[in-house]
Parts: C-alpha cells; sequence; structure tokens
C-alpha cells in the first residue's frame, strides 16, 4: 500500500502551523501563551497578533497533527490487514513496538528538550485506542463524541474560587495567568541561565521558593488532563476521517466546501466569542479564565480543524499549487524529523543554552521567525528526500519497530541503454 499524499500535505500543513504557538512559550513566559496581557501588553501589535493566533491557529494545528497521527494508525492498520503474511509485519505486534519506540522518543523529548511535548502522549493514546480502530464510522463517532465532552466538562471544571485560595496560591496562580514585573524578570532571567536552572524551574513550577498550593496544583492537574484527553479525542477523529474518506480525498467537491465553510465560519464565530469575552475581563480575572473563558476555544477547535483539512483538500489538485503541494507533502513526511528540529531551533534561539532571545522578542517578531523556520524546513525536506527514502529519525524509528537495517538511500532506477 503506496503512501496518500493528501496525508503528507495536510501534516506538512499542520507541522509548519505549529511554530505560530509553540515559539510562544519557546520565547515568553508560559503566562503570554493564554494571556496577551501578560507580556508586551502595552504592545498593540501584541494584541492583533494574539487575536489572530487565538482565532486561526490556537489548538488548530495541533488538533490536524492529532488527527493525522490517528489517520497514520488506521493507514498502518490497514496496511498490515492487506498484507498478514508479511513476515516482518505482524499486525498489532508491530503497531504496539512501533508505538512503544515513539514513547521513548517522546520521553527523552520532553526531559532534555522541551516539556512541551506531545509524542508521549500521542504514543500513550495509540496504544491505549488502537482497539478501536475495527469499530464500525457509529462506534468512532460515539467514542470522539465522548472523549471530547470530558474535554469540554474538563475545561468548565478548571473553575475555582478565589476566596478559597490562601495569598500564596494566590502568588503562584499569577505565574500561571498575569506574573507581575518581578516574576516575570525572574522568569526570563531562569530561560537564559542553563538547562539545569530551566528543568529545575520547570519541576516545581513555583518563583517564591515554596511548595505549590493544593488550590493550583488541582487547577493545573485539571488543565492538563483536559489537555490529554483532547489528544486522545482528536487521534479517535482520526480514525473516523480516515473510514469516512473525508482525509483520503473521497468526498465531493461540493462537500469538501460545505465542510470547509461551516467548520471554519463556526470555528471563528465562537473563538470570536471567546476574544469578546475575555477582553470584556481585560484578561485580568483568572477566576473568570480558568473556567468559561477558557472553554470557547476548546468548543472552536474540532470545527476549525475539520474547515482546514476540508480546505486544503479543496486545493490539492489545483495546478497553479502543484509545486507548493508537493514541497509540504515531503515536510509532511519527515515529520518526526521536523518536529523535533522545531524543538532544537526553539532551543536554540531563546534560551541560554544558545542566542538567549528569550524575552527579547514580540509576537511581530515571532511571525517572521515562523516564516524563516518554514522555508528552511520546506528546503531542508526537498533536498533530503531527493538522496533519501526516510528522514533520518523516520529511519530510526523504522528500524527499532522492525529490529533490523532499512535501507535509507533512494534506489536509483537503472539507466537504458
Amino acid at each position: 500500500m503506496q503512501r496518500i499524499d493528501a496525508l503528507d500535505v495536510l501534516r506538512g500543513f499542520a507541522l509548519l502551523g505549529l511554530p505560530l504557538m509553540n515559539l510562544v512559550a519557546f520565547s515568553m513566559p508560559f503566562s503570554a501563551y493564554i494571556n496577551p496581557q501578560a507580556f508586551h501588553g502595552d504592545n498593540t501589535l501584541n494584541h492583533f497578533w494574539f487575536s489572530l493566533f487565538y482565532i486561526f491557529a490556537d489548538q488548530k494545528f495541533m488538533g490536524i497533527f492529532s488527527v493525522l497521527f490517528g489517520a497514520g494508525l488506521a493507514l498502518l492498520y490497514e496496511k498490515f490487514k492487506s498484507e498478514p503474511c508479511v513476515e516482518k509485519q505482524r499486525g498489532a505486534g508491530t503497531i504496539y513496538i512501533r508505538l512503544f519506540v515513539l514513547l521513548i522518543f517522546g520521553y527523552l523529548h520532553l526531559n532534555y528538550l522541551w516539556s512541551g511535548d506531545i509524542l508521549m502522549f500521542y504514543a500513550a493514546w495509540g496504544m491505549v485506542l488502537f482497539p478501536f480502530l475495527g469499530s464500525s464510522k457509529k462506534g468512532l463517532t460515539i467514542l470522539f463524541v465522548v472523549l471530547y465532552s470530558i474535554v469540554i466538562l474538563g475545561a468548565l471544571g478548571t473553575s475555582f474560587d478565589a476566596g478559597d485560595l490562601s495569598q500564596t496560591e494566590l502568588s503562584q496562580m499569577l505565574v500561571f495567568f498575569k506574573p507581575t514585573v518581578e516574576q516575570i524578570n525572574q522568569i526570563v532571567q531562569i530561560y537564559r541561565g542553563s538547562i539545569s536552572d530551566i528543568t529545575d524551574f520547570g519541576e516545581s513550577l513555583t518563583l517564591d521558593g515554596k511548595d505549590m498550593g493544593m488550590g493550583v496544583l488541582l487547577l493545573l492537574m485539571m488543565d492538563s488532563i483536559s489537555g490529554l484527553v483532547r489528544a486522545g479525542a482528536m487521534i479517535a477523529l482520526g480514525f473516523l476521517l480516515y473510514k469516512n474518506g473525508f482525509l483520503t480525498e473521497k468526498w465531493s467537491e461540493k462537500s469538501y466546501k460545505m465542510s470547509a465553510m461551516i467548520g471554519i465560519a463556526i470555528g471563528v464565530i465562537v473563538s470570536c466569542l471567546g476574544l469578546i469575552y475575555n477582553y470584556s475581563h481585560d484578561y485580568s480575572d483568572p477566576q473568570q479564565y480558568f473556567g468559561l473563558g477558557n472553554t470557547f476555544i476548546v468548543i472552536s477547535s474540532p470545527f476549525m480543524v475539520l474547515g482546514y483539512i476540508a480546505l486544503v483538500q479543496l486545493l490539492l489538485n489545483r495546478s497553479e499549487l502543484a509545486r507548493w503541494t508537493q514541497a509540504v507533502s515531503k515536510v509532511g513526511r519527515m515529520a518526526l524529523t521536523m518536529y523535533l528540529m522545531q524543538s532544537v531551533i526553539g532551543v536554540f534561539l531563546f534560551w541560554g543554552v544558545g542566542l538567549a532571545w528569550f524575552g527579547h522578542v514580540d509576537r511581530t517578531e515571532l511571525v517572521f521567525i515562523t516564516l524563516c523556520i518554514a522555508l528552511t524546513q520546506l528546503g531542508i525536506a526537498s533536498i533530503w528526500l531527493k538522496y533519501f527514502q526516510y528522514g533520518p529519525m523516520e529511519w530510526l524509528w523504522r528500524c527499532l519497530t522492525y529490529r533490523s537495517f532499512v535501507n535509507i538511500l533512494k534506489l536509483r532506477q537503472p539507466e537504458l541503454a
């Protein structure tokens, strides 16, 4: 079974969009990820880019990436079903080995490079959800709805009563929502320091030398659980969209147009309502944000993901875009390598072990940096795949999965006499 170009294009599209949000986490105090007032709050362009990212990027590109991980598992499952007698392809056993290897990659990435890793959780969800791959479309729809309902309830469940928190807990809460000038300076110095400083901060998540208060800890746990279940729900959605042909160009052009218009329209409207709600509170009250304020983006994300996927499907066969879709598909074929490369670039540019730009850039500059990274990765993927069959990490992943050496070089076609 050959690769499906549509999946590679979609994967590349999602991957190139990830830095729009991820670089915020690399380059600014993490409160800036959710609160435009937390860092450069007096900069009008900062609010413009935050609003644009909130509507069109936040949870959208990662959502597509998660859907495509699910689709990739479904494709592999189909492959093993159609080739049951191939010696090295042992169906479920091989898939679980493949997921275990990805789990190790994710663990190393999480602990030694960036705490925002998603690979480990993809691998874990893949192991949990794999038995559902043989389910009917109706069964997969129910699975997605149940999981995403938990996500929405989890987002609503992060609400809290500020009156129940101590002064220490309220101060610790500010670090995650709207840090003081002193706290910002502390965070900036940490990330411009050594890896051990960053690791220590990542383990404690406090700046006052005290243990994290139980109220703050419970809030972060609920938020994290909601995010992790969201990844699983979107993987389940990937199973469904692969099975019903939505991801593989099997729907009609009219259906894709309707899906694109409806999905993007609902996603934009709900996201805009979230912006209006949060700006009406001036992003100053964590009590309202970690409740209803955070729920709008959670609800809008699946609609926008479906709309984006449908839009890309419509553009796939446009002859005038063929050169770009081919280039993007090559990035998608090297998705694991490119994802890890983005983390390396983020660490090098912003943390103390590299150029230490942390706290020096605003969102406008991040847009330019994202564009540079995208063009760089498009060029690298194009050159690399001229000579090699797989990206370097994809090759290593394949070798470890099958426990044997896999030829990485492209086989040259014999010249005709």
